[in-house]
């Protein structure tokens, strides 16, 4: 799970909480892709699941929620105590509690060893080191806190850490955001923030954690596209749609398939009846359709599709020509494959007319 820099303390005494070893890792597949997704017919709810919109915590209830509270009392008289508090029951509270999160320069965890495991061994014979999984209230969530004494606390608390000392990793929260919401186990639910003896905690799932950080840092990796994509269906609200097309119109480079004989045009295809023309954000997931569509073709011979890129500018530019000339109802399909979502030309059209710039 990327790099890691070790925070390394002498071992001292106490007792809380039940962290598990991390699973058996799964293997490793695209998160789970929703149904496609029409922004004309269906319109964004809450990023992240649980009901509201976006930024808004979770309704109360007796087990922890999104961007609320897990546990009680007070051990750690830091600013994310008190934002945790709040963020229970006022939507601005949660906001900058999140917004605070991602502003740190990086994120702690528990290293996760195996019985029978150290540190120095596993690094020393280039295994691969990752974050400590801990069951809370029955769901499985990544350990994750504000600071390296939290991190530590945590581990003293539940005996974790060999007899030189407690080692901690700390991953600068960029990399930390992409690498934890790339996980793919169902098992794991989310990450849960400051697990610590008489604190507040708070999580959200990877889905949430896409959406927030993509509205409160205005940005998005493309690796979590699927995942803010997913958020935005649940979401099902007008914010959320909006935060995908400015997603869309921020976008650097887009891929497509192409005729070799025309390199710059992405073929116009149709499936069940409907034209479609096909888009990426990345390479990866235009490889991943051309594989289904392979597999699906089952040898039969079909026109060959060459990978093909195009600016901001130069996908414009297409989409006023499929909009002069293709056939009424034609549909731009994005990431189809993996978590897609659909655009008239037109609308597309209009979306990439409002990059900056």
């Amino acid at each position: 799970m990327g790099l890691f820099r070790r925070k390394k303390k002498n071992r001292e005494e106490a007792a809380e909480a039940t962290p598990t070893r991390a699973p058996e890792p799964a293997p490793r597949t695209d998160p789970e892709a929703g149904p496609e997704t029409d922004p004309e017919a269906r319109r964004p709810e809450r990023a992240g699941g649980g009901g509201g919109e976006v930024g808004e915590p979770a309704p109360a209830s007796d087990a922890p929620s999104e961007g609320k509270r897990a546990g009680g009392g007070s051990g750690f008289a830091d600013e994310f105590t008190a934002l945790a508090d709040g963020a229970a029951s006022d939507a601005g509270a949660n906001n900058e509690l999140w917004r605070r999160t991602f502003e740190l320069e990086a994120w702690e965890f528990v290293p996760n060893i195996p019985p029978g495991e150290t540190f120095e061994g596993m690094v020393g014979a280039g295994k691969p080191l990752g974050p400590l999984v801990a069951t809370v209230e029955g769901a499985m969530y990544i350990m994750a806190f504000t600071s390296s004494e939290r991190a530590f606390e945590f581990a003293r608390s539940n005996g974790i850490g060999g007899a030189d000392g407690i080692s901690t990793l700390s991953m600068p929260v960029d990399g930390a955001v992409e690498s934890v919401c790339a996980v793919t186990d169902p098992r794991i639910t989310g990450v849960m923030f400051n697990r610590n003896k008489n604190s507040q905690a708070y999580f959200g799932s990877f889905n949430y954690l896409t959406a927030m950080y993509e509205m409160l840092r205005d940005r998005l990796p493309v690796a979590l596209f699927d995942r803010f994509v997913q958020a935005v269906a649940e979401s099902n609200s007008e914010f959320g749609w909006n935060r995908l097309h400015r997603r869309v119109a921020l976008h650097d480079r887009w891929h497509h398939f192409a005729d070799p004989a025309t390199p710059d045009k992405p073929p116009l295809m149709a499936f069940s009846g409907q034209h479609v023309l096909l888009l990426f954000t990345d390479e990866d997931r235009l490889a991943k359709c051309k594989a289904l569509l392979d597999q699906e073709a089952g040898g039969v011979d079909r026109p060959e599709l060459s990978p093909a890129e195009a600016s901001p500018r130069g996908l414009g530019e297409i989409m006023s020509e499929v909009q002069a000339s293709a056939p009424p109802g034609t549909q731009v399909l994005v990431n189809m494959g993996s978590s897609s979502f659909r655009y008239e030309p037109a609308q597309i059209a209009h979306i990439l007319a409002q990059r900056p710039g």
